[in-house]
């Protein structure tokens, strides 16, 4: 628990999970990456060339489509999300940030 004295114990905010903080960290991680203004200089450079012309339009939203209701890819996807979260925990920085 904590150091302090019983009748305080109510008014002290409970430690969070380690769950709990580390959702916290991947949404601080995600919002920094989705507001770096590179990142989304260069994400809207890149949909600018895919879709600038009529045919690459047409392949590369029928590729996301069908990319997207694939079982294996769907499968795949949570394969690497598990690895990624796993990789991450094990990172010395986010030891130190815990």
């Amino acid at each position: 628990m904590n150091d302090y004295p019983q009748e305080l114990q109510r008014y002290v905010k409970p430690q969070l999970s380690l769950w709990e903080r580390f959702k916290i960290y991947v949404a601080i991680l995600i919002h920094d990456l989705l507001t770096d203004p590179t990142i989304d200089k260069e994400g809207l450079n890149f949909l600018d060339r895919m879709f600038r012309h009529e045919k690459t339009h047409e392949a590369g939203l029928a590729l996301l489509t069908n990319v997207l209701q694939d079982p294996r890819f769907m499968k795949e996807a949570q394969v690497f999300g598990t690895d990624l979260i796993s990789f991450t925990l094990r990172q010395e920085i986010v030891g130190q940030d815990f």
